[in-house]
Formats: C-alpha cells, sequence, structure tokens
C-alpha cells in the first residue's frame, strides 16, 4: 500500500497545526519517536515559512498540502486539519494511495462520506478515521465486559462550554457518542428517532438531545456547546440491574500499563499499513462503522 514499503520507521506527514495537530506531533515526539518519524508539516494558512518548530522546541520542514507524495518513502499522512477542507486533502490523497488517517468529524456530511469511502475503495488506499475514544483501553475493557451481556439502555453525555466552531457542535461532538455506541451494540443495527430537540444559544452554541432506540435498547445522548460544565459519560443498563460506566475520569487515564488513546490510534494506522496492498475484506468493518456514524447524524441534523 502507498508508494514505498513499510521502512524500519514509519514515515509521516500532518496536516494543520492547530490544537489535535499539536497533539499528534506531541504524541509522536513523547511516545512513538522509535517508531514513527514526522518528516514534514503541512498547513492550510499562506504563511511563507520554511519550518515550523514544535511545542517541543523540534524544527520541520513544512511543505505545501498537495506536494507531500513527492516527500520519498512517505508511508501515511494525518490530516488534522479543518473539516471543511477532508473532503479535498482526502481525496486528492486517495487517489495518490497514500494511506490517511483523518481527525474526526470525518466530514460534515453524509454525501462527503460516502464519496471518500466509495473512492478508498475504488482506489485501494486505505483510510482511518480518528474516533479516538475506539483506542481508549478503560472504553474496551468496558465494551469486552458487556459480551454476551443483555443490554435495556444507554445513555451517552459529551459536552461542555465550548469551544465554538464554525459547524455545528452535533457534528463536533457525536462522532465520539455515537462512534462508541455503535461500537458496542453492532454497525449493522438501525438506529430509530424518537426524538430530538435542540436548542441554539449565540456564537454557535448548540445542546442537542436526542432520544432513539436500537432494537428494543432505549438510547439518550446529550451533546452540545451550551453546557456549563464539561461532562463525558457513558452508562449501560443491563437486564441484570448492573449498569457499566465510562466517565471522563478515567478517559484520560495514563496508567504504566496502558498507552494514551491517541498513541494507540496512530499505532493502528501504523499496522494497519503493512500490507504491501489494500484489501478492503480487512477493513470492510471499520468502514461500515464509519458510514453508520455520519449517517446517523445525517439523520439527526434533517430531523429538526
Amino acid at each position: 500500500m502507498g508508494k514505498a514499503k513499510l521502512l524500519k520507521m514509519f514515515r509521516i506527514a500532518i496536516i494543520g497545526v492547530g490544537k489535535w495537530g499539536m497533539n499528534y506531533v506531541s504524541t509522536v515526539e513523547k511516545s512513538l519517536y522509535k517508531e514513527v518519524e514526522i518528516v514534514a508539516i503541512s498547513r492550510l494558512s499562506k504563511k511563507k515559512n520554511l519550518f515550523f518548530t514544535s511545542l517541543n522546541g523540534n524544527k520541520y520542514k513544512l511543505v505545501k498540502w498537495n506536494k507531500l507524495n513527492n516527500i520519498p518513502n512517505l508511508n501515511g499522512i494525518i490530516i488534522a486539519s479543518p473539516p471543511q477542507s477532508h473532503r479535498k486533502i482526502a481525496s486528492y490523497y486517495i487517489k495518490q494511495k497514500i494511506p490517511i488517517l483523518v481527525e474526526k468529524p470525518f466530514t460534515l456530511n453524509f454525501r462527503d462520506t460516502k464519496y471518500l469511502l466509495s473512492l478508498s475503495i475504488k482506489h485501494q488506499s486505505l483510510i482511518k478515521v480518528g474516533h479516538i475514544f475506539l483506542f481508549n483501553e478503560t472504553f474496551k475493557k468496558l465494551r469486552k465486559n458487556l459480551t454476551n451481556k443483555s443490554i435495556i439502555k444507554i445513555d451517552s453525555y459529551g459536552y461542555n462550554n465550548g469551544p465554538i466552531r464554525d459547524y455545528s457542535p452535533l457534528w463536533d461532538w457525536g462522532p465520539h457518542d455515537l462512534s462508541m455506541i455503535f461500537s458496542i451494540l453492532g454497525f449493522s443495527k438501525n438506529l430509530k428517532l424518537i426524538e430530538v430537540k435542540k436548542i441554539s444559544g449565540i456564537n454557535n452554541r448548540e445542546k442537542w438531545i436526542i432520544k432513539c432506540k436500537v432494537d428494543s435498547i432505549i438510547i439518550n445522548i446529550k451533546i452540545g456547546n451550551l453546557y456549563s460544565s464539561k461532562k463525558r459519560l457513558l452508562k449501560v443498563f443491563c437486564k441484570n440491574k448492573k449498569v457499566y460506566i465510562f466517565k471522563e475520569n478515567n478517559i484520560r487515564v495514563n496508567n504504566k500499563n496502558y498507552n494514551s488513546p491517541l498513541e494507540n490510534q496512530i499505532k493502528n494506522f501504523y499496522y494497519s499499513t503493512r500490507k504491501d496492498n489494500f484489501e478492503y475484506k480487512f477493513f470492510k468493518k471499520d468502514y461500515q462503522l464509519i458510514e453508520k456514524i455520519y449517517l446517523t447524524l445525517s439523520k439527526i441534523e434533517s430531523s429538526i
């Protein structure tokens, strides 16, 4: 896969130097420097700097976003630019057959999601999406504990007082909740909307209160950036009256025995590129999950 076989080091470029672009850079520098090499950084601004200096003081060559394919032995690209740019950048590198990891939200509408996934299959070029909670060790343990359990209800809350984006917080926060819910219940399940409420504030602040069901399982979701405090909580209720909880204070666990979720996510991207050729059958479940998440977001948005 890609233009060159994977070398000893996984050679990547990162597009975007905002908060999440910096998170990727810092994670590689602190935890993955023996396995991953950042060979270039791209920014979408028109500043003419030749180099970019990370928060840790390391310098990287700045390369125009559509010139990264000229870098020898490039194994993958992380796209952490604003989501409005994802279709243009992702499609460009899919056609170049360079594996990409796209930060969430993958897109801001289902049409673009479907287009990019189909383009990836057509050109046999890998896409991974940064639904980071799926790589959290605590969440993975919770999901494993739910195997063969009879679930009756899920409450999922992800909200804060900000941040303010130039797109709806439904698409900013929603991928987290839906990725975890569908990861637990299965992406083949159909979600039926029961009630959707949207409360709008100033400066693109919103509350979304969503009630839905999958088969007989009731799901309550609260997301948005119009709340007075921050919360990340997932509660799964089972027939045996046991409640499984995944909450904010263990999302960021950095236990000695655990890698950080972002480190796990980058490693997953790295290992996913190790085959010489893309074979859809190995990534079919990933693609179906991505499609389900963004189709559901689109349905929620259009229900208002």
